[in-house]
């Protein structure tokens, strides 16, 4: 992404990340999963997946930013190591039911596409309400 906004602005690109994947897998899935500040997806309090932004800056501009989203979403318990089990699960397994990665992924694109678009046109606080609203950070 090329955003027309400062750097110091960044972190909204993760927010709108988080709020673009929770509300791709409710749609899609059906699961309801929360955000744990600032880019943890969480199911039933387990962690699903996670989002990382990298940025080039120049200035007070930002060249570019790349955000990877990381989600567990066909692996069994036992593909996790024994030691992250607890805390750890995929969603496949909250559903109970294999998922359609690809239609997953066409879901999680046009809800980045469209929660970009709002804070290209400035309603951050659009954004922020609705992380908000997937918050189970205490």
């Amino acid at each position: 992404l090329k955003p027309p906004f400062y750097p110091k602005d960044a972190p909204l690109l993760t927010l709108m990340a988080a709020v673009a994947t929770a509300s791709a897998i409710k749609e899609y899935i059906g699961l309801d999963v929360t955000l744990k500040w600032p880019n943890d997806i969480l199911a039933d309090d387990k962690k699903a997946g996670g989002i990382l932004t990298e940025m080039r800056t120049e200035g007070e501009r930002i060249i570019f930013a790349a955000i990877g989203i990381g989600l567990n979403v066909n692996m069994s318990l036992e593909m996790f190591p024994e030691d992250i089990r607890t805390f750890t699960t995929s969603l496949m397994e909250e559903k109970a039911e294999h998922i359609d990665r690809v239609k997953l992924l066409e879901c999680i694109l046009g809800k980045i596409e469209y929660w970009y678009k709002v804070l290209l046109n400035g309603d951050k606080k659009a954004l922020i309400n609705q992380w908000l609203l997937l918050n189970s950070t205490t």
